[in-house]
């Protein structure tokens, strides 16, 4: 008993402060932690019983395993691909990423529109900042942690009418330059007069922003449109002249092509959420 306890130890205390630093969820990960702990600790002290590894083997070789096994065990998780099946209406826009809301910023006529995460705050490039026109619209930001599904997904059907690679470096968004030299890849789907943005935002730890689609492409809701790898963000571009009813609140959580971030009306009446309760709610939750 003394082995597990010890193994679960050393297994809560490297594991939980990188759950805290990444924004992680900590039940999942304290849980996971306990049984590696577990599992691992009773391990060695099985090979113990046999070979006696003296507690300086057996710490290490603990601390050794706990890393290796919850690393493969992040990137099983990573990668990982499940069927999504979005719900019935054209009238819906679903999210294009799993993760949590971590914004929803007003755009107004009078103001450029800014995509940001932690500290960087950036204008949105053309064509995404004229999307807005005459009656403003919506940024909705989605934070995705190590442990979400990073495959991405058309938030409606369409056509990709604009897609664009801005090159940059992945310098830590808690850098000044970070906000003007990080890459992004953008994008824009339509289905006539119907249109959303999108925004990958790239970080130090992210790499790679991969797009399976091409400009011109027609989309189903909930498909797959490309990849982020190891953690970042998606934000997307709702123009106020498709009247969204905005659906989702700053630190709800949303799954790729199953939840839902806004109805499109079909009328010219206002939206169920104007813009003084929209930042009123990005203030709460932020």
């Amino acid at each position: 008993m003394t082995d597990l306890a010890i193994s679960c130890i050393i297994s809560l205390s490297m594991l939980g402060p990188l759950a805290w630093k990444w924004e992680l969820d900590l039940r999942l990960v304290l849980a996971w932690a306990v049984a590696a702990g577990i599992v691992i600790g009773g391990l060695l002290h099985a090979v113990d019983a046999v070979h006696p590894l003296g507690w300086a083997v057996f710490l290490l070789l603990d601390a050794a395993l706990i890393l290796a096994v919850s690393a493969a065990a992040l990137l099983m998780r990573f990668y990982r691909r499940t069927e999504r099946r979005p719900p019935p209406g054209r009238d819906l826009i679903v999210s294009p990423a799993d993760g949590t809301i971590k914004y929803l910023k007003p755009i107004s006529p009078e103001t450029a529109p800014f995509s940001s995460k932690g500290a960087e705050s950036v204008p949105l490039s053309p064509p995404l900042s004229g999307m807005a026109g005459d009656r403003g619209g919506y940024l909705v930001g989605i934070g995705m942690s190590l442990l979400d599904e990073h495959v991405t997904r058309a938030p409606i059907s369409g056509r990709v009418a604009h897609l664009q690679r801005i090159p940059g470096v992945f310098l830590s968004l808690k850098k000044r330059e970070a906000a003007w030299r990080n890459e992004r890849l953008i994008g824009i789907i339509e289905d006539g007069e119907r249109k959303v943005g999108l925004i990958h935002i790239a970080s130090r730890l992210v790499r790679r922003i991969e797009s399976y689609v091409t400009p011109g492409d027609f989309l189903c809701a909930g498909q797959e449109v490309g990849i982020i790898r190891f953690g970042s963000q998606v934000d997307i571009v709702i123009p106020g002249g498709l009247a969204p009813e905005i659906r989702v609140r700053v630190g709800q959580r949303v799954h790729a092509g199953v939840s839902v971030i806004a109805g499109i009306r079909t009328g010219k009446e206002e939206t169920a959420m104007d813009v003084k309760e929209l930042e009123k709610e990005t203030l709460h939750g932020s």
